[in-house]
C-alpha cells in the first residue's frame, strides 16, 4: 500500500491543493477553457473515471479545449492514477511518446 502526501509538508502541500480547487461555492474547475485553450502541445490527459476530486466531465471539457488531445479514462480508478493502475499507466505514457 503507497502512502500519498508522507512528506514532512504533506498536511500543508494538501490544504494549498484544497483551496486552489474549491471555494466557499464548492468546487471550481481546475481546468478552465481560458488555461487549456492556451496548451499547444500534444496532450494525453489521464482520469480515473471515479475521480471525486475533479470530475471526468473537466477532463472532457479539456479534450475539447486542447488541439491536439487525447483522453484515456481508466475503469475503476480514482483521483491517482499513477498508484491506482500504474501498469496501465505506462503502457499508455509508452505508447504516446514512442516515436
Amino acid at each position: 500500500h503507497c502512502q500519498v502526501g508522507n512528506r514532512e509538508s504533506g498536511v500543508e502541500t494538501f490544504n494549498e491543493g484544497l483551496r486552489s480547487f474549491t471555494g466557499i461555492l464548492g468546487q471550481r474547475d481546475v481546468l478552465s477553457r481560458e488555461a487549456t485553450t492556451k496548451i499547444e502541445s500534444p496532450t494525453l490527459l489521464v482520469w480515473g473515471d471515479s475521480d471525486l476530486i475533479i470530475p471526468t466531465r473537466q477532463s472532457k471539457r479539456a479534450l475539447e479545449s486542447i488541439p491536439d488531445a487525447r483522453l484515456e479514462i481508466l475503469e475503476n480508478c480514482g483521483h491517482i492514477v499513477q498508484l491506482e493502475a500504474p501498469e496501465r499507466l505506462t503502457e499508455l505514457m509508452v505508447d504516446w511518446f514512442r516515436v
